[in-house]
């Protein structure tokens, strides 16, 4: 997924460029590798063969060798306690003294919203995990706005058909950390309400530059058909340790369902607080869900369609800021519209996969003192049709009593 942070129109049309070459049917919010971690459509259908958890007791333990050892460097590895993930939808059990900061940001950006990405780490001293002898463990775990595709049907004009989990769980993991040799197959934890994916590299080792060597990788299926992605991380120098192996797979078997869900109904959202009396809102139709992210001088707001796995449709950026990029994104042509129920220009690239559109929006009608602007930025990666479907969405902007709607994300 592409998120924008005070956008820029050269940055606008270089993640279009990006997302515009054509899709596998592993493409996602996540489709490419992640940077190692040390530095710092409602469902419907049948459940598929196995049903809607992981419960099945023909699916192998992740945990393949129960009374081996589990020691990993000179980290400590007895489990202590619980760690939320995700803004608690998920929880895990870890050893005493985890870190819980999100991963190093931009001065110009802000940290990733845990309701997105949550990462752990234990270990790593002062250098993260990236200096000789400074030994991490890192869990990093994702949402990937993306369903599961035995639970959730794609579109009749889609431009693929997702196949069975077991076959899109095997691709999107491939695809995700970038090696086509994992080996990754369906196993079990001790939640019986979770159905868990794991991806495991034949050799642990860092690549070439890499601050960190993977050493698992897990496609999560939630009840409620969502999916999210965990990966377990080492410092170069515990890779190949089956100590570490082994130590991933035991924090693994203890992942559960935490108590918080997905808003994804229907309805008018309560986005931004304008004023005592005043809110900025929208409104998003089913199985949208908006995402909070505050920066510092700025905040943003982002808008994600929940589609079948391989389906990811793209976002919708709302950043309420005093100073936006003001500069006709190149290449776009000017298309008249509405924001926040007045006259606008939206500037728009088209292609036959989606597109782009900026707009930007004094905050204040007529002459005012507040001097904040609302900013648009959409984004379509699969289909020409989810530009308009985001474009309507987004021109549902409105200023509203701060009683409206839901509360804010």
């Amino acid at each position: 997924m592409i998120v924008l942070l005070r956008l820029s129109p050269v940055l606008v049309m270089a993640a279009l460029a990006a997302c515009g070459s054509s899709a596998g049917t592993a493409r996602g919010s996540s489709a490419t590798p992640t940077r190692a971690p040390l530095s710092s459509a409602t469902p419907t259908g049948p459940t598929g063969p196995a049903g809607t958890t992981g419960g099945d007791p023909g699916v192998p333990s992740i945990v393949r060798d129960p009374a081996a050892s589990t020691a990993c460097g000179k980290l400590a590895t007895t489990l202590a306690s619980d760690a939320p993930l995700l803004a608690d939808r998920l929880r895990i059990r870890v050893p005493a003294g985890v870190n819980l900061a999100p991963r190093a940001y931009n001065i110009m950006s802000s940290p990733t919203p845990p309701e997105e990405e949550s990462r752990v780490m234990l270990g790593g001293g002062a250098s993260a995990g990236t200096a000789p002898g400074d030994s991490a463990f890192v869990i990093l775990a994702q949402e990937t706005w993306q369903l599961d595709t035995d639970r959730a049907r794609a579109e009749a004009d889609a431009p693929v058909q997702p196949g069975p989990l077991d076959e899109e769980a095997r691709k999107f993991l491939h695809a995700t950390t970038g090696d086509d040799s994992l080996d990754v197959a369906r196993v079990r934890v001790a939640d019986a309400a979770v159905r868990i994916y794991a991806g495991r590299p034949s050799v642990v080792k860092a690549r070439d530059g890499a601050d960190a060597a993977l050493v698992l990788a897990l496609l999560v299926a939630l009840p409620d058909a969502t999916l999210q992605r965990i990966s377990f991380y080492v410092s170069p120098e515990l890779a190949g340790q089956p100590g570490c192996t082994r130590f991933a797979d035991r924090i693994a078997d203890t992942l559960a369902i935490g108590p918080r869900k997905l808003e994804r109904a229907g309805g008018v959202r309560s986005l931004h607080p304008v004023s005592p009396t005043q809110a900025l809102a929208i409104t998003l139709p089913e199985d949208y869900v908006a995402v909070h992210q505050p920066g510092p001088d700025f905040d943003t707001y982002k808008l994600l369609r929940l589609r079948p796995l391989s389906l990811y449709p793209g976002s919708i950026t709302v950043s309420v800021d005093a100073h936006p990029d003001r500069d006709v994104p190149p290449g776009t042509v000017p298309e008249k519209g509405t924001l926040l129920g007045r006259p606008v220009t939206w500037h728009a690239q088209r292609s036959p996969r989606g597109g782009v559109m900026v707009a930007t929006q004094p905050l204040a009608a007529g002459k005012s003192s507040d001097r904040r602007f609302v900013q648009v930025t959409i984004i379509a990666t699969r289909q020409a049709k989810f530009l308009d479907e985001f474009r309507r969405v987004a021109e549902s902007l409105a200023l509203v009593p701060r009683s409206a709607g839901s509360s804010s994300p």
